[in-house]
């Protein structure tokens, strides 16, 4: 902590200085103090305003003049400590007026205290010293307006007194042409091409002239420039300069104080005043001429590369097939829908389609077009996704044809051919299966012993007589004809047929059943109640006779 108050105490500005690096002076009359680093007043007893330069107002004293005057019949009062006061005649002042004033120049002295109040332009504890020099006014408060080193103004007034060379009212005017000294009211004696010092009148070359001889008739050659063409040009990019003033006198298409930088971009010309006319990243020279990017041409670069052509002036030849366009500017071939590769050569793989075959095909499985993506459905197979199988009875591409199989037979969705059911064949499925066969495509031989079978199911259908799963049983005594499903109606005994159920009659019986009993004659005479034997006999005859005849008719 001690160390900090060390270095602000050293740091601190002397008493009448104050700001930056203490170069300006404080403004404060009467004893007051200013701040170090602003410069502002704090005003001693009795004193206020900015500069502390007024006494407290008629009946006020003390510290920021905030204290009332307590004197008798109204009088004023000591405005610094507030004592009543008798006030002494001019020049005089103290106790019972017994000193003498000692200000100058005008000032008044405080009856009480002796302070001198100087008059405007004088400062000091005598008001014996003029302002210092760059300020003026009631205590010397004022800062001279004034331009200038050299200038000066007058310490009560403020008004400027300009050096040589310089006028106007805070000498910021240089003389003008052909005038020189205080306050420019000497007139110059100089040649052509010469100018006079404002200063002090001397004539010398106007820059931009030189001479041997003071004619000062020779311009500057190229290059140089000035007082005597003393001094060098200093452009670039083949630029000249003033030969007065040395400014850079640049070609069309550079700027800069020195021509040092070439127009900015969409500018040309002379101070790069013109505005280019080249569009699409086209850039102009300094003449203004468009220098069109790779892909594009014409005067304002607003063409693009004719089709077939690209890159720098559409030079070069695109080398597309089928008939694909090329980027204008890099020659890249823009393949069309379903062609891919440098020169759009290659097909789209299977399964993409589109620009860059970049999508894929959704077609469970199919090909798709490859430029819009349209399902190539395979034979047998429709709908916009290939989703489908051909219903029965279709077939072929997109299940257009009908098949045209019998027996209830589906076709190859693809192929259309038929399908037959087990137990038929041919090319429609027209034929049973073959005998002796059954099954899919009547492939499977029958198993049943030499008989057929059925078809279908390869199940054997015995003949006759015939029984069992391989039809090796005779029907069992009794029945009779296919599977032996009949059951034979013989009587007495008789044995039926197991293939047509004829019955075979025991001796003595006859009839289609062996329902007939047949006796001796002899016997047959004892009963009544039966007929006549070769009564019997004539009536068989004649109906085997009658059958004859009716067969022999019919075959007519």
């Amino acid at each position: 902590m001690k160390e900090k108050i060390h270095l602000k105490q050293i740091l601190e500005c002397p008493s009448d200085l104050f700001g930056p690096n203490c170069l300006s002076h404080c403004l404060c009359a009467n004893n007051g103090k200013c701040n170090s680093k602003t410069g502002e007043c704090t005003c001693t007893s009795g004193w206020t305003g900015k500069g502390c330069e007024f006494p407290c107002p008629f009946g006020l004293f003390g510290i920021n003049c905030s204290d009332k005057c307590d004197c008798a019949n109204g009088a004023s009062c000591n405005h610094t400590n507030g004592e009543c006061d008798k006030q002494c005649e001019d020049g005089r002042f103290g106790a019972n007026c017994s000193q003498k004033c000692q200000c100058q120049n005008g000032g008044i002295c405080n009856h009480i205290s002796g302070h001198c109040q100087c008059m405007p332009g004088w400062r000091g504890k005598k008001c014996n010293k003029v302002c210092t020099k760059g300020f003026f006014g009631q205590d010397c408060a004022q800062l001279c307006k004034c331009f200038g080193l050299e200038a000066s103004c007058d310490h009560i007034t403020g008004q400027c007194e300009c050096p040589p060379g310089f006028k106007g009212l805070h000498c910021t005017e240089k003389c003008s042409p052909g005038t020189f000294g205080a306050e420019c009211l000497q007139q110059c004696n100089c040649k052509l091409n010469q100018e006079c010092d404002p200063i002090n009148g001397k004539c010398f070359c106007k820059a931009g002239y030189y001479s041997e001889d003071e004619q000062c008739e020779q311009t500057c050659s190229q290059g140089r420039f000035g007082i005597g063409c003393s001094e060098k040009c200093d452009c670039e990019n083949g630029a000249n300069c003033n030969t007065e003033t040395g400014e850079c006198l640049c070609l069309p298409g550079f700027i800069g104080a020195h021509c040092e930088f070439s127009c900015p971009e969409g500018r040309y010309g002379q101070r790069c005043s013109n505005v280019c006319l080249c569009q699409n990243g086209g850039k102009c020279d300094q003449n203004g001429e468009c220098h069109c990017p790779p892909g594009f041409a014409g005067s304002k670069c607003t063409e693009l590369c004719p089709v077939g052509r690209y890159g720098h002036k559409c030079r070069e030849k695109c080398q597309c097939a089928d008939g694909a366009k090329c980027d204008p500017v890099d020659g890249q071939c823009l393949c069309g829908p379903g062609r891919v590769g440098p020169t759009c050569l290659t097909e789209c793989p299977q399964g993409l389609y589109g620009f860059n075959c970049s999508l894929e095909c959704d077609c469970n499985g199919a090909n798709c077009d490859s430029i819009s993506g349209c399902c190539n459905c395979p034979m047998g197979r429709y709908g916009s996704k290939c989703q489908f199988e051909c219903p029965p009875g279709r077939f072929g591409s997109y299940c257009s044809q009908s098949c045209s199989c019998k027996n209830g037979a589906n076709c190859n969705t693809v192929t259309g051919q038929c399908l037959c059911p087990p137990g038929y064949n041919g090319e429609k499925c027209q034929h049973f299966c073959p005998l002796g066969f059954f099954g899919p495509q009547c492939s499977l031989p029958c198993d049943c012993n030499g008989y057929e079978c059925n078809s279908i199911t390869g199940e054997c259908i015995c003949p006759m007589g015939k029984n069992g799963k391989d039809c090796l049983e005779d029907c069992p005594e009794g029945q009779f004809g296919e599977n032996c499903f009949q059951q034979c109606e013989c009587y007495n005994g008789a044995r039926c047929d197991p293939i047509d159920g004829k019955c075979y009659c025991l001796p003595g019986y006859l009839g289609p059943n062996c329902k007939l009993e047949l006796r001796d004659p002899e016997r047959m005479a004892k009963r009544g109640d039966l007929p006549d034997f070769n009564e019997i006999i004539r009536r068989r005859k004649r109906m085997i006779n009658f059958c004859f005849v009716c067969f022999f008719i019919l075959l007519e």
